[in-house]
């Protein structure tokens, strides 16, 4: 199976960055491969942001905001490219990130979708720690705007979203951080509106948007 058999419905405007080294031949089962129980957890959650418009699509037809989980054997479960204008996902639309490679900033997947632009960003954080099982990206203008404010937790501002360069980053702020789960959300100032949380699992890493949500935008 090679990337041209793959359904890519996205703006041909360069959002996705990495390139596909490999495709199996399994793929198209692939899905099939991810729990329902965990499918039906990480699809509650992205119901829920999605009804609060942290995730969704902008007016010239980019989809906005991604969730991953990991997976038993290896890599991660991802949210397919251009999803985010769609209420409700079908288990087809996680593609199965195998593996990163930094040098040559391409993914092995399986699936028959491509995966989120935010792929290389998701695996950079579930290299931190073993236990990271969720990760979130949202997108909000007015919570990117007031965390950087208070001078929260960032990534370089001249750093851009989906690159290797953006990969490094995340363990650069890290390294210092004892105990990354007590500072489990982060802002990426080089990427307009865009957020990252992560957790043991949904829960931890869903309340982490949560929590800021109410804060400063319903307080």
């Amino acid at each position: 199976m090679t990337a041209d058999n793959l359904v890519d419905d996205s703006p041909k405007d360069g959002v996705i960055k990495y390139s596909l080294e490999a495709i199996t031949a399994s793929g198209l089962k692939q899905s099939s491969r991810f729990k329902v129980i965990d499918f039906k957890e990480l699809e509650a959650w992205r119901s829920q942001l999605y009804d609060l418009k942290l995730i969704g699509q902008y007016p010239d037809g980019v989809g906005y905001g991604n969730l991953s989980m990991r997976a038993e054997g290896e890599g991660f479960y991802i949210t397919a490219t251009q999803t985010g204008a769609l209420p409700n996902l079908e288990i087809s639309d996680y593609p199965q990130v195998l593996s990163y490679n930094l040098s040559s900033h391409s993914l092995v997947i399986q699936g028959s979708k491509f995966p989120s632009s935010e792929a290389p960003t998701h695996s950079a954080i579930y290299a931190l720690h073993s236990e990271i099982k969720a990760i979130f990206h949202i997108h909000s203008a007015p919570l990117w705007q007031k965390l950087l404010e208070i001078g929260y937790l960032a990534t370089s501002d001249d750093i851009e979203y989906g690159t290797p360069e953006m990969a490094i980053e995340i363990g650069r702020i890290y390294a210092p951080i004892e105990d990354i789960f007590s500072h489990n959300l982060f802002v990426m100032a080089g990427h307009e509106d865009g957020i990252f949380a992560f957790g043991r699992n949904c829960e931890q890493a869903g309340s982490a948007i949560l929590r800021i949500y109410n804060k400063f935008l319903l307080d």
